[in-house]
């Protein structure tokens, strides 16, 4: 059994056909908006594109905050979301 994730590579597809190939240039900052698995493939695929700041919030700030450790990139920030 073979499976594949493809949350971050349709989210970034959807970013280039829209901005263009070029768009990490002039984008510095990404807002991810929760923390579970679509969130998580998302929050790495931005990273991975070089972004300076990758923030991730969620309702709860140790999940927000386990998801940065866990992709271990000194671009991903946590916090919590407040209402």
């Amino acid at each position: 059994l073979v499976g594949d994730n493809t949350d971050a590579v349709g989210f970034l597809s959807h970013l280039d056909q829209t901005f263009g190939l070029q768009w990490t240039e002039t984008a510095r900052t990404a807002l991810v908006l929760g923390a579970g698995g679509a969130a998580r493939a998302i929050a790495a695929g931005l990273a991975d594109r070089g972004l300076e700041r990758v923030w991730i919030v969620n309702r709860t700030l140790d999940r927000a905050s386990g998801l940065a450790q866990d992709l271990g990139s000194p671009t991903l920030e946590a916090a919590a979301w407040s209402s």
